[in-house]
This record gives structure tokens, sequence and C-alpha cells, in this order.
């Protein structure tokens, strides 16, 4: 892994569908380097989801990098952050 990954903000992103009530067919989260798994990273979200249910601020996540240097793609829920989402519609 390199040391600027480690240092720097990158986005993970969560596929939605297009047909929900709001309408999106993605989202994406700032997230923050916390270890190599594999093929994957995993990374620790630094935002709150808006769209993106089962994962909140500070989960960490496992990710699957992309042909962009700063965009992955969400596998799953590594460990919970702690915190919680509500949505209030």
């Amino acid at each position: 892994m390199s040391p600027q990954l480690r240092q720097r903000l990158v986005k993970v992103s969560f596929l939605l569908d297009p047909e929900g009530w709001h309408s999106h067919g993605g989202e994406s989260l700032w997230a923050s380097f916390v270890s190599d798994d594999g093929d994957y990273r995993n990374f620790r979200l630094e935002n709150s989801p808006f769209y993106a249910t089962g994962v909140s601020y500070r989960d960490v996540v496992r990710a699957k990098p992309t042909e962009n240097p700063v965009l992955y793609d969400f596998e799953s829920v590594v460990a919970r952050g702690g915190h919680s989402k509500y949505m209030i519609l």
C-alpha cells in the first residue's frame, strides 16, 4: 500500500436501486484507509450516508479498487463504528 493512500481520503461507492424512492443509482462516501485485505482494502467511513442503507458513520468497510485510484466499490461491512443512521421522510 502506498504511503499516499494511507494519508488521504478516498471515495467508497455504494450502488443503489435507481427505481427506489430517491431515484439515485449510487452514492459515494469519504473514507480513510485502515488496512489491506488481499485484493481489497478496508476503509473507515468519514461521513454519514444520505441514501445508502446498512452502513453508518465510522463503520469499517471492505472495498474493491477500481480503475480510478481514489474510488473504491463497496463490498461489505467489516466492523460497526458505533453510530446509527435514522431516515425521517
